[in-house]
């Protein structure tokens, strides 16, 4: 990776503590980074295996929120795409927890023009946690991307949860990415993004993260 690619990536990072900073003086408000590394291995145009690491943060950045590692399988046909993926994850609640999430994404890309992506998406996963009642989650999504050049992109990407356990503190839950894509070279793209999550069924209900997506084509 070249000199400039990892300063970049430092002072983002300086960034994001700081304004975590500023968030965590407002009441009401959590704010946290996230951290997510995505590999990608094309098998043929039709089949990529996926897999990757990931961590977020809490309470002001003080504690860890989740962390998760996953695995599947990329399946493509035209502009349709279906993404079965194996979640384990580690959620540091009050009591912490194991959980394991097999899902399904699928999702659907539109060319509005030349420059603009509209890709609705829809997540269903079953959850299998540890001392705790199993439910599952349907996840819609639609993500807009923005080519600027051959090196940038915008995009946004909005979430809403819904569940099948009235009890589930993610019920209702929605989530707004906006960020933009630095394209480093054919195997490494970095996403620079702000996370805004509004949570109904706790408090704080309003949290604030900013992250790296570091996607590696291997």
């Amino acid at each position: 990776m070249k000199n400039y690619s990892i300063k970049s990536a430092v002072l983002f990072t300086a960034l994001l503590l700081f304004v975590t900073g500023i968030f965590a003086q407002v009441d009401n408000v959590d704010t946290g980074l996230w951290n997510d590394v995505q590999l990608t291995k094309p098998i043929n145009k039709h089949l990529d295996v996926v897999g990757g690491i990931r961590f977020d943060t809490k309470k002001d950045t003080s504690r860890f929120a989740e962390q998760r590692l996953y695995f599947g399988v990329n399946l493509k046909r035209g502009n349709f795409a279906v993404q079965p993926t194996l979640v384990v994850l580690r959620n540091f609640a009050r009591v912490p927890y194991f959980e394991y999430r097999p899902q399904v994404l699928v999702s659907y890309k539109i060319k509005a023009d030349k420059t603009i992506t509209i890709t609705p998406k829809v997540r269903a996963e079953y959850h299998f946690k540890q001392g705790i009642k199993n439910d599952w989650r349907v996840v819609p999504i639609i993500t807009i991307e923005k080519k600027l050049n051959k090196k940038y992109s915008l995009f946004n990407t909005d979430e809403f949860w819904v569940s099948n356990n009235g009890n589930d503190v993610a019920q209702f839950r929605k989530r707004l990415f906006f960020g933009v894509t630095r394209s480093v070279n054919k195997s490494l793209a970095i996403d620079f993004f702000y996370l805004y999550q509004r949570d109904e069924q706790v408090s704080p209900k309003n949290h604030h993260k900013l992250g790296l997506t570091w996607k590696v084509r291997l």
